[in-house]
């Protein structure tokens, strides 16, 4: 238990269920719902914290198609870049053509090698606010190590310009949960 606890970054002696479905992003098989922060947007800069999604399904699925070329990801290689990754790093985050779940996907990569994906939610607005033509930094806030659950491994901080306006929820679908 203090182990798993210590992968997602939070204190066992703090670790009610909510901090650990909070923090884990409720991606378990018997989770029903994700969490994660609101991106906020202040002074005309966004900022959104995700963990990133799909980690495990890099080197067992097919290619990914990044800027018009096909990508396949070895279970080796996929692991190397991840271990590799420190806190503050920059990563990238590419839209993805083609992909059969969301006409919006966004992948996460670093060193060219494709890790995981952008909350399939969050997707679209990325897409808009042109974080891959230069106007965001892409970091990594923390990493977790090859036995963490692969859905706590990376967690990624996104900062862009956002214009006048601009919401990820423009429907107003989303449940914020207030404490």
């Amino acid at each position: 238990f203090a182990s798993a606890m210590a992968d997602l970054g939070i204190s066992p002696d703090m670790a009610t269920p909510w901090e650990q479905i909070v923090h884990s992003g409720g991606r378990r098989a018997g989770d029903t719902l994700q969490f994660m922060q609101m991106p906020a947007i202040r002074a005309g800069r966004l900022h959104a914290r995700f963990l990133t999604n799909g980690i495990r399904h890099v080197p067992v699925g097919g290619a990914i198609n990044l800027d018009g070329t096909p990508h396949r990801v070895s279970s080796e290689e996929h692991e190397r870049v991840l271990s590799s990754l420190v806190v503050g790093q920059s990563v990238e985050i590419l839209p993805e053509r083609n992909n059969p779940e969301d006409e919006n996907s966004m992948v996460v990569t670093s060193q060219g090698v494709p890790l995981g994906w952008a909350p399939r939610v969050l997707s679209e607005g990325l897409r808009a606010l042109g974080v891959t033509e230069g106007s965001g930094r892409t970091t990594v806030v923390r990493t977790a190590g090859p036995t963490a659950p692969p859905h706590v491994r990376l967690v990624i901080d996104v900062e862009a310009d956002a214009p006048i306006g601009f919401s990820f929820d423009r429907a107003g679908d989303w449940d914020p949960y207030r404490a």
